[in-house]
């Protein structure tokens, strides 16, 4: 959340396409966090305004709200995931 909050303050200074891809990007951060907490057993909605209010206040514990071993892991996994659709898509399109 606070990497996507980041994002967002970023895409304010850019123009055009920049922007739609900052704000996707954020878009994706947040809802990996809101996958991890549904999957943890957590409410996701939940869980996602108690970080907002919680960085609202300027009051954030990250290694209470970010399961950072879980979150690398599934960044990892995203990675890993678009290379290998780049390039399918650069065999297929040459």
């Amino acid at each position: 959340m606070v990497i996507a909050e980041k994002i967002r303050q970023h895409a304010i200074s850019t123009n055009g396409k920049e922007t739609l891809a900052m704000d996707g990007a954020a878009e994706a951060m947040e809802s990996m966090y809101r996958t991890l907490a549904e999957n943890s057993g957590s409410n996701p909605i939940d869980a996602s305004v108690s970080i907002k209010k919680s960085m609202a206040d300027k009051n954030i514990e990250m290694k209470r709200n970010v399961p950072t071993i879980q979150l690398s892991s599934m960044l990892k996994r995203a990675m890993e995931s678009s290379i290998g659709m780049l390039r399918t898509d650069e065999v297929l399109n040459p």
